[in-house]
């Protein structure tokens, strides 16, 4: 069986995916109101229709998540094409799907060798903030390593308190 991280208010936890979705993403059903799903090369080109993607819900999601959204996405491509060591011929899949007041993303590669621990965060330009930006943003996220590596991300996708 596949291994899925997911987090909550725990945070990282190993689990084992029963294929029921009990420890990692609901996957939504035919109820979604918006669906995208792009096939991208594993390059940063990939970023602005990934991007773009992502602001072609502006009329399902309110703008507050649309903003963490793009953040997100932009990451997570990022993410598969500096770390998923990715041939030329590889390619990064994005979903994006929107129900039940979830908006739901994926970023998807084939690279399997990738490690998924956040480390500390710094200002000298070596990075660290990705998976922290992730765990802040998102209401629930994780990661499932199977033939590749897909990471999701949900975000309640109603408007913020006035």
């Amino acid at each position: 069986m596949p291994h899925r991280t997911s987090t909550g208010p725990t945070g990282p936890a190993r689990t084992r995916d029963d294929g029921l979705g009990t420890h990692g993403p609901r996957r939504l059903d035919d109820s979604a109101v918006a669906r995208r799903e792009l096939t991208l090369p594993p390059s940063l080109a990939a970023l602005a229709p990934a991007r773009a993607a992502v602001r072609s819900l502006r009329n399902d999601v309110p703008a507050n998540v649309l903003a963490d959204a793009e953040l997100l996405v932009s990451e997570l491509v990022t993410n598969s094409v500096r770390h998923g060591a990715l041939t030329t011929d590889g390619i990064v899949r994005v979903r994006l799907s929107v129900g039940r007041g979830l908006l739901h993303i994926e970023v998807e590669d084939s690279g399997t060798t990738g490690k998924f621990t956040p480390r500390p965060a710094g200002f000298d330009g070596d990075g660290g903030w990705g998976l922290q930006i992730v765990a802040a943003l998102a209401r629930r996220w994780g990661i499932v390593q199977e033939r590749g590596t897909r990471v999701w991300v949900e975000l309640a996708a109603v408007p913020a308190a006035a």
